[in-house]
């Protein structure tokens, strides 16, 4: 790897880091009264989609154990984020579902997330918006083309994009199907 290999390669991994560990903690905590963990925050991204979720699904779906997933669903329920539901049919399963103070967090979350990217966006040219936005698509793709888990990638993004997904060829893992 020679010098400008390994630059680009360190800069997109700062701003990986800088993304994931300062900006998306920061705008959860703008957005909730209550501090939320990455877990927590996904796992409401998750229930945004569908009806409910059994634990054992938000556990398998976020890669932890199912004490973990009970340990996150007990906090939500908790903070009047998400509720225990029986699922009708069968009162032995109970679903994990979003509640109105949950629905109303992840749309002052969305607002916060809106907010930064225009003022970040404002600084670039459209043409330059283009340009990265296809180079940052291509460098994407090529870091995930051997990747066959890329759930916890869409519960962060969750349609946001719609039809623009950078992972549209898989589309077959995309969890914007979990709405039908």
């Amino acid at each position: 790897m020679n010098r400008k290999d390994r630059s680009i390669a360190n800069t997109i991994r700062v701003l990986g880091q800088t993304v994931q560990e300062i900006c998306v903690p920061r705008m959860i905590d703008e957005a909730s009264d209550h501090p939320l963990s990455r877990n927590q925050f996904l796992t409401l991204n998750l229930l945004s989609k569908r009806d409910g979720f059994s634990v054992g699904e938000i556990a398998r779906i976020l890669s932890i154990t199912p004490p973990a997933a009970t340990k996150i669903v007990f906090r939500l329920e908790q903070l009047d984020l998400a509720e225990r539901r029986s699922r009708p049919g069968d009162r032995r399963v109970v679903d994990i579902t979003l509640r109105d103070e949950g629905r109303a967090f992840l749309k002052r979350f969305d607002k916060c997330l809106r907010i930064r990217q225009s003022h970040i966006l404002a600084q670039f040219t459209t043409e330059e918006k283009t340009q990265l936005l296809e180079l940052v698509r291509r460098y994407v793709r090529a870091a995930l083309a051997e990747e066959t888990d890329t759930e916890v990638i869409c519960l962060q993004c969750f349609n946001r994009v719609g039809e623009d997904c950078v992972l549209e060829d898989r589309d077959d893992r995309c969890l914007r199907k979990l709405r039908t």
